[in-house]
């Protein structure tokens, strides 16, 4: 098949993030991009969304273009923007050492960290004057065909775009295990760890220290945002961050963001540094 591209641009607000990603998962569905395919295009496009708003800009009303590109094979997603210079070769020297604990110690660290390890690909591109590009690349499960619509799915229709969801982040309790299994489903399916699906596993890893973790709840006390430190057998000196995933109705609201940062916040309290392994 022939490339088929997508591009639009938007303000550097928070505000438009939310928009931008019910556009792109519409724009999936609609060609049947496999579900979790979708939820990490997703997840990881909302990261590095908020992460350019965050790092990359020094004022309001500057213009971020995003372009899709998608192949038989792959979902190229570019961000443009003409934001404040930032050193481009440092940054991916930082990202090809996954074990430098030093580089992990902030929240900006983790969350590019993060969204390398959903992504197949990412590389920044100096632009010049021009500015500069940030490709995020998905390599799919499935090939893709061409001129194909599927139908809506009402499953997964986003929250009112103006509204936002009050939710506050708390650490693990035993009721939420039977939430995180659910939530995992509503994110990936069946296609997580077996033991996401184990309410009663949840339950002893984490009273056994194996798994540590911070959920997103919402003032009725639905579970819409998870996210754990793992402490391996081998390794239990510095525990890896992962399992974290957000109920797609709720896209848009930081909760990746908020999880993130609060995960860290423990880490540091528990004297521990975090790391990622590479997929």
């Amino acid at each position: 098949m022939r490339p088929i591209n997508s591009e639009f641009e938007f303000v550097n607000d928070y505000k438009f993030v939310k928009p931008t990603i019910t556009y792109v998962e519409e724009f999936c569905k609609s060609f049947y991009i496999a579900k979790g395919d979708k939820e990490k295009i997703i997840s990881s496009l909302e990261m590095a969304l908020i992460y350019a708003i965050d790092n990359f800009f020094d004022e309001t009303n500057s213009i971020i273009k995003l372009k899709l590109i998608l192949e038989e094979n792959s979902l190229r997603m570019i961000i443009k923007d003409k934001g404040i210079p930032i050193d481009i070769a440092l940054l991916s020297e930082n990202l090809t050492k996954p074990n430098n604990h030093e580089e992990l110690s902030n929240a900006e660290g983790i969350s590019l960290f993060t969204i390398k390890k959903i992504i197949d690909e990412m590389e920044f591109k100096n632009l010049g004057n021009e500015g500069r590009e940030w490709h995020l690349i998905k390599n799919l499960s499935q090939k893709i065909k061409d001129n194909i619509i599927c139908e809506d799915d009402t499953k997964t229709a986003l929250i009112n775009e103006n509204k936002q969801i009050k939710y506050h982040i708390r650490p693990f309790i035993p009721k939420d295990a039977i939430g995180i299994s659910k939530l995992a489903y509503f994110t990936y399916g069946y296609s997580f760890g077996n033991f996401i699906y184990y309410p009663e596993k949840i339950i002893k890893m984490e009273e056994n220290g194996v798994m540590v973790s911070n959920v997103a709840v919402t003032d009725d006390e639905e579970i819409i945002g998870h996210i754990a430190l793992e402490f391996t057998s081998d390794l239990k000196s510095i525990p890896e961050i992962g399992i974290a995933f957000t109920n797609p109705k709720y896209r848009g609201q930081k909760v990746f963001h908020n999880l993130f940062i609060s995960l860290i916040n423990k880490a540091r309290e528990m004297g521990k540094k975090v790391f990622f392994r590479t997929p």
